[in-house]
């Protein structure tokens, strides 16, 4: 072939090959976008605090407040010598605060005995893979307070920023496994194993699934983000005798699932459920709430979210150093996991089957989530550069994540 129709042959090739890269990255982008288009039909759910909301009504996507900062008290500014003064004085007993989990008691959203849990002889996972209990409709109204959740402290084994991650309740440590991840022969739901005394310590994802079961923690190097590196817990024990433990543990799988929100005030929450637990009768609280929305409706920041995350401060200007709130943003994911999962084309496309036999999808063994940081004032600079963190390693800002619950997402099939 002579060169110069060869160099053409190859030209020919090489446009062919950008066009085609090309229209893959299109239709994936578009599917992408009829993917996570939600029902322009009316739809209920509870959101985080419990209340109903109904979509139906298309508009504009809202903007968030500038820097997702809405729940700012004031310009947080920091002073080191204040923060050392504080320390010499109180010692860290009057400063430190420890890890710690609040644990919900379960959603109580589906119906008694309508799940099917399929054939659990049959090896293969997506074959006779079961189907999802039925849920009430509507779905009850989630009424508790923070008096109703349980809690556990875990500051006898993380006493300072110097112990992450070593020892965050990941397990009750090397050599004290009662509850093992692996090969174990005992199961909560037979009652040999108690959650609640693993919760204390252990973990307290098994007491509550909504809770990540996470192994690591750290800022980026900005200070803009808290990154966090998670485990699913439903995939260590697999078996025919774990299947009540496996299904308990679902919610492991729903919050690597996005849902989108809007932020409402307490005053329309009172309307949409005059029941709830009213958020500004606590001192902790700014009144804000948030109600599942369709992709429309949601906050430009709240579109693919599944956390709160709730920034305090330690305040050492006051005379007794206390925590301030300094800001509260939405949990944000490195990419879309459910979306990955769908990408893989497995038979029913579902992240979560009622069969349990789910250990096939390793890429949900793991899963990363963010919280940006609130640009409020010294914030972002003294966790950038661990000024905040003091000589004994106690840490001078906070941060609280309040998952968002609902019932996970099963597949087309099911």
């Amino acid at each position: 072939m002579p060169p110069s129709v060869l160099c053409k042959w190859q030209n020919c090739l090489l446009v062919g090959s950008i066009a085609w890269v090309v229209l893959n990255f299109y239709l994936a982008e578009r599917l992408n976008h009829l993917l996570l288009q939600p029902d322009s039909s009316g739809v209920s759910a509870n959101n985080e605090d419990g209340g109903r909301s109904w979509g139906g009504r298309r508009k504009a996507t809202k903007s968030a407040p500038a820097n997702h900062n809405i729940h700012s008290s004031s310009h947080y500014s920091f002073n080191r010598g204040l923060a050392d003064d504080a320390m010499a004085k109180l010692g860290r007993d009057g400063i430190f605060q420890p890890l710690r989990a609040y644990v919900e008691k379960k959603l109580n959203d589906t119906v008694p005995g309508t799940v099917y849990k399929g054939n659990l002889d049959e090896r293969k996972p997506k074959v006779q893979s079961g189907r999802p209990g039925k849920w009430y409709v509507p779905l009850p109204l989630r009424e508790g307070s923070p008096d109703d959740l349980r809690m556990f402290e875990y500051g006898h084994r993380l006493k300072s920023c110097n112990d992450l991650p070593a020892q965050l309740p990941v397990d009750r440590g090397y050599g004290n496994h009662v509850a093992r991840n692996v090969n174990n022969r005992d199961t909560f739901a037979s009652g040999k194993l108690d959650i609640w005394e693993e919760a204390r310590l252990g973990s307290p994802v098994n007491a509550d699934p909504f809770l990540p079961w996470i192994h690591d923690i750290f800022p980026s190097r900005g200070g803009e983000t808290i990154h966090f590196v998670a485990q699913n817990k439903r995939r260590c024990n697999s078996g025919k005798m774990h299947w009540a433990d496996i299904n308990d543990l679902v919610p492991q799988v729903t919050i690597m699932q996005p849902v989108s929100v809007e932020r409402i005030d307490e005053e329309t929450a009172r309307k949409i459920a005059p029941n709830l637990w009213n958020s500004a009768e606590s001192s902790n609280r700014s009144g804000v709430r948030y109600r599942l929305a369709p992709l429309e409706e949601a906050d430009s920041d709240g579109l693919f979210t599944r956390f709160i995350c709730r920034f305090r401060a330690m305040d050492y200007t006051q005379s007794t150093p206390a925590l301030v709130n300094v800001g509260e943003t939405l949990s944000t994911y490195p990419f879309n996991y459910e979306f990955v999962n769908y990408r893989k084309d497995l038979a029913d496309l579902s992240m979560v089957t009622p069969k349990g036999k789910d250990n096939a999808m390793f890429w949900q063994s793991q899963f990363s989530f963010d919280c940006p940081v609130p640009d409020n004032g010294d914030l972002q600079s003294i966790i950038a550069t661990g000024i905040g963190v003091l000589d004994d390693g106690t840490p001078s800002v906070y941060l609280d994540v309040v998952p968002i619950r609902t019932a996970p997402r099963y597949g087309k099939g099911m």
